[in-house]
């Protein structure tokens, strides 16, 4: 689990918690969880469809935004690779972020925030004086399991995405030692 998947995780189950019964809301706790089901090879190739430079998926969204033709390298451009890398990591990590933090959530009962409310708090003063205090033990269980796991750099995803042209900019620890050792 990466750092950075904790607040991203938080923040969309606090979205997902707020939007209340909707059809989408299993749709999205499936498809954020989904990474973690099934394997790291599986991940690698939905990410290489996305993130590929000719026709990728981000690259087309891109050039919709821009309204011109983007054709950014993410996995074999060696200024983008760790972009990649860190996008494929913080989605494969987001899933089980969010599922901890969405539970924790809803253990809060909602008689706080409609006391809270009544007494004039808008949204950001109930998330930090009565959301954030009452999930503090589970976002420490989360940053020392994200501690616990910084050597882990995913062995399988960081092999399966390196290619000649970006090597000597994506090679970490566990891919080093599984070629020279």
């Amino acid at each position: 689990m990466s750092l950075v998947s904790i607040p991203v995780g938080f923040i969309l189950a606090t979205l997902i918690n707020n939007v209340g019964k909707c059809k989408w809301q299993s749709f999205f706790r499936v498809g954020y969880y989904f990474p973690n089901i099934i394997t790291g090879v599986s991940v690698v190739l939905i990410f290489q469809v996305v993130l590929k430079a000719n026709g990728g998926l981000l690259n087309n969204a891109l050039s919709i935004v821009t309204g011109h033709e983007v054709a950014i390298g993410w996995l074999s451009d060696s200024h983008y690779s760790r972009f990649g890398a860190t996008i494929l990591s913080v989605w494969g990590n987001i899933g089980y972020s969010m599922l901890i933090n969405l539970a924790s959530l809803q253990s809060i009962p909602s008689e706080i925030y409609e006391a809270a409310e009544v007494d004039g708090a808008n949204r950001v003063q109930r998330i930090i004086h009565i959301t954030l205090p009452a999930i503090r033990p589970t976002i420490c269980i989360l940053l020392i399991l994200a501690i616990g796991g910084i050597l882990n750099t995913g062995f399988e995803q960081q092999l399966l995405m390196q290619n000649d042209s970006i090597l000597n900019y994506s090679d970490v620890l566990d891919t080093y030692a599984y070629r020279y050792g």
